[in-house]
């Protein structure tokens, strides 16, 4: 891909905002559509072979811009083959290797020093949030000048590296005691400590004081495609394909949050998949085509640690309302906003045959997917303690306790 305008490296970058986590937002939604059908009626490939996220009606990997030689949109009137799309058909292709050895590096860079400050940072001397982007790469192809593979196996290598180094403000208010079933953080200033408004006859320890620091909350990428062309003869050739894809990114939708750092949430998508393609030519009217994949994918959407129980602690605060923190603090785990974590296996075969005779093709094939995908929810499932008070957590005293079984889906 040489001519599309980005003003990151993410070939779908247009279509919603980019490397953020948006609270509350369904994943069904995917992320764009075509000729007015819902984005789960498109069907996305890479050379041919399935990439769709069902569940999430978007794509499982994206390569590197650099290991796309073509990205093809078919909107309407497709045949029969592309099959699964009422909205349109999008089929990414990747580079090939060639006779000649070629090799290619890059870096993308982005820094908080072009961005300002917000009005409210400012107000409170807190200094401008830490930015900052690194997205190297290269890419490498050529031949196999030896032995058997000369003349006949050519490759192709992309890695891309994404590391974009955001922050987070945590902006809000902890009790100063502590209970000692459920460990929180220590205010950080002590100076502006002042009672719950509901505690008036409450012990002398139920205060809330400040918390506020800047958490780091980065998004990394791996991204590796691994590409193979071998020629047997000139009528018979393979394909193997393998594909790499680390993804943790915890950047939040707003720049601050009153949400404690270990209920903050964050996606992780692990990926790696493997492609083999085998093309005959069995006279100049017939040609078969063979294709398989075999795929992991693991998305999640979920705290650093989602194994621990969710502590909420209701907080009637009686500050200016500048400064005013009442609500809810979430501190422990948070498995709001669709939390959930998956872990899928897909199987692919496929087989086309064409032949020609005089003004006609005829095309047959078969297109046969295994799909293992099982889908665990998170919403409360590790239990909730609900605390009406500071003081009733200061006393370990909750007013709920809900957990929820069988949250697992096939």
């Amino acid at each position: 891909m040489t001519e599309e305008p980005l003003s990151t490296r993410d070939v779908a970058e247009d279509g919603s905002a980019t490397g953020v986590n948006e609270p509350s937002a369904l994943v069904e939604g995917g992320v764009f559509s075509l000729s007015g059908g819902a984005a789960y009626s498109n069907n996305i490939t890479i050379d041919g072979l399935d990439n769709n996220d069902d569940r999430g009606a978007s794509d499982r990997f994206q390569p590197s811009i650099d290991a796309i030689a073509e990205v093809q949109v078919i909107t309407n009137q497709f045949s029969a083959e592309y099959g699964r799309a009422s909205g349109g058909r999008i089929n990414i292709r990747t580079r090939a290797g060639s006779n000649r050895f070629r090799g290619r590096a890059f870096l993308f860079f982005r820094d908080d020093n072009l961005n300002a400050n917000t009005y409210n940072n400012n107000r409170r001397s807190i200094p401008r949030p830490a930015f900052t982007e690194y997205n190297p790469g290269f890419t490498l192809s050529g031949p196999i000048p030896f032995g058997y593979f000369k003349d006949k196996t050519y490759f192709f290598s992309s890695y891309e590296y994404n590391n974009l180094s955001d922050t987070t403000l945590i902006d809000t208010v902890v009790p100063v005691a502590q209970n000692p079933n459920f460990a929180l953080p220590a205010p950080t200033s002590t100076s502006n400590q002042r009672r719950d408004i509901t505690n008036v006859d409450s012990p002398a320890n139920a205060f809330i004081a400040p918390y506020i620091v800047s958490l780091q909350t980065p998004s990394k990428n791996h991204i590796f495609t691994q590409r193979i062309d071998h020629n047997f003869t000139d009528k018979h050739n393979i394909t193997l394909n393998y594909q790499f894809g680390r993804l943790s990114n915890f950047r939040q939708y707003q720049s601050a949050t009153r949400v404690l750092e270990d209920a903050i949430q964050g996606r992780t998508r692990d990926n790696d998949a493997f492609y083999f393609t085998d093309n005959y030519v069995f006279s100049q009217n017939l040609v078969n085509q063979f294709r398989f994949q075999f795929s992991s994918f693991k998305p999640g959407f979920a705290a650093e640690n989602p194994n621990d129980p969710v502590v909420l602690i209701r907080i009637r605060d009686t500050a200016s309302s500048l400064e005013n923190r009442s609500g809810t603090l979430t501190a422990g785990n948070s498995t709001a906003n669709f939390a959930s974590t998956r872990r899928e296996k897909r199987y692919q075969f496929q087989d086309t045959l064409n032949y020609v005779f005089s003004k006609h093709t005829l095309k047959g094939g078969v297109d046969v997917q295994k799909i293992e995908s099982e889908n665990l929810s998170l919403s409360d499932a590790t239990g909730t303690y609900n605390f009406d008070s500071v003081a009733d957590f200061i006393a370990n005293r909750p007013l709920r306790f809900r957990q929820n079984f069988g949250t697992n889906s096939i």
